[in-house]
């Protein structure tokens, strides 16, 4: 019995101080988010981009977030046949802009630098989308971000949420923003912030390992 009465204070002190394991489809080791999903509520509906021209969605994290994929929802496919992308006759791309100058991996990246992007594809179904990008692994630190699309046409669209506050809702960059064959550029010129509520468009989307 007294055996037992020791064991039981030494069993409470371990269920105290053992922490309880990390969720693999929530966290990496280290706390590094696995997944940041561009939270958006509101009405949804299909954003098309101009043909050959970049589109800005602002979006901020609060915590380092890892991923090597980007998700997003095609609202609107782009069946149209040719040979720029395959067998698709237009081309279209998703990628992260950084929106402020910052420092990462100790080198100085200026604001409006592509950080990740998929590179030129064909929209040809709808729904779930998950590209790889070309980049690899990017870890995003906290701060400012632009979501970029563009397209060689106007027909995809991918899908958004309205009713948002947000710094930039579709904005065109300063500079930059032509783009050829679909492909987001390196960098642009970030416009200035635009502040927006009620009709603000975020695009859904997330990001992923």
């Amino acid at each position: 019995m007294k055996k037992l009465l020791l064991l039981i204070p030494v069993l409470l002190l371990l269920a105290v101080l053992t922490p309880a394991p990390a969720q693999i489809s929530e966290t990496w080791l280290g706390g590094i988010p696995k997944w940041e999903n561009n939270m958006a509520s509101g009405t949804e509906a299909g954003f098309s981009t101009v043909a050959n021209q970049t589109r800005l969605f602002a979006f901020v994290t609060s915590g380092p977030i890892r991923f090597t994929n980007i998700v997003f929802n095609v609202t609107t496919a782009d069946t149209a046949a040719g040979s720029l992308c395959g067998a698709f006759a237009d081309c279209y791309d998703v990628g992260i802009y950084n929106a402020t100058a910052a420092q990462q991996l100790g080198q100085n990246i200026t604001a409006g630098t592509l950080l990740a992007h998929c590179a030129a594809m064909a929209l040809n179904t709808t729904g779930v989308q998950d590209c790889t990008t070309v980049e690899g692994v990017e870890i995003l630190q906290p701060g400012a971000y632009y979501f970029g699309f563009t397209g060689s046409a106007a027909t995809a669209a991918i899908t958004y949420a309205a009713g948002n506050i947000t710094f930039l809702s579709g904005g065109n960059p300063t500079s930059g923003g032509t783009t050829t064959n679909g492909v987001l550029n390196s960098s642009v010129t970030p416009p200035v912030d635009t502040w927006t509520m009620s009709s603000a468009k975020n695009i859904i989307f997330g990001l992923h390992n």
